[in-house]
């Protein structure tokens, strides 16, 4: 009996549009649950394939392939550096470990614009809490939407980092590896991403959610791939990963593929 893949999809809003039409895809299984939980999962080969983080595929991008279709990337109030007092005076950061990308983000932009290099303090993800155990806590995906209205000391990170470089943070982007999907069904995943970004206004649970999700860009271009390579660079700077890893595009090999470039360098 042929095993049914499974696909790891965040729950988060802002990467439905890219989910959405998969849920109705009887070819796949999906699991749910944080992009960093799933990047352990589909290191350890409990995956075929997985929406997660750049930092997750830069620790593995010999063995893995992105897909070659839309990622989640810019947007507002996606992840938001809240805290309790000046942003220079922060000494410890509480943030979730699974969320391995945006922790790399806060930790490159408080170094970079605030002179700032936090102890980090696991916690769940719980605005009142989490500033209880630190000076700061970083909120990602749903429960920064959520709390994005109701603390007057906040930073959107995805924002400043746009400040900084002029390009836009990438969230999110389909991983696999070389034979763990065939053909058909990374073809079926890339689809449902293209299917899931031009009708993102059916991912919308509310006008709110769909003011919310507008502000992201679901692509794959030049401008987002800048941005993923500027990203990489600066972690590698700030010593978070040994080198700068390359794109490797699945199908981009052979052709098949519709992204330029075979295993381009960043």
């Amino acid at each position: 009996m042929t095993r049914i893949p499974r696909l790891g999809v965040p729950p988060d809003l802002f990467c439905a549009p890219l989910v959405r039409p998969l849920h109705r895809d009887e070819r796949f299984r999906l699991v749910t649950d944080a992009m960093g939980a799933n990047g352990v999962r589909l290191r350890e080969r409990e995956l075929e394939a997985a929406l997660i983080g750049m930092i997750d595929y830069a620790r593995d991008s010999s063995e893995y392939r992105i897909l070659p279709g839309p990622v989640v990337a810019g947007g507002a109030d996606a992840v938001v550096l809240h805290f309790r007092e000046g942003l220079r005076s922060i000494r410890t950061l509480a943030v979730h470990p699974a969320h391995t990308a945006e922790i790399v983000l806060a930790r490159i932009l408080l170094a970079e614009e605030f002179d700032a290099e936090p102890a980090l303090v696991p916690a769940e993800q719980d605005l009142a809490s989490m500033l209880r155990k630190a000076d700061a806590a970083l909120l990602v995906g749903d429960p920064a939407f959520r709390e994005s209205t109701r603390h007057p000391n906040r930073l959107d990170l995805a924002d400043l980092w746009r400040d900084l470089t002029g390009l836009p943070f990438t969230h999110a982007v389909w991983c696999t590896r070389e034979s763990a999907l065939t053909a058909e069904q990374s073809g079926a995943v890339t689809r449902a991403a293209r299917e899931g970004a031009a009708a993102r206004e059916d991912a919308a649970p509310d006008p709110e959610g769909q003011i919310y999700l507008d502000g992201f860009l679901y692509a794959w271009d030049e401008e987002i791939r800048a941005g993923v390579a500027e990203f990489l660079r600066y972690a590698y700077y700030h010593g978070v990963i040994p080198d700068v890893p390359e794109l490797n595009i699945l199908g981009a090999e052979t052709g098949d593929g519709d992204s330029p470039g075979a295993r381009e360098p960043v």
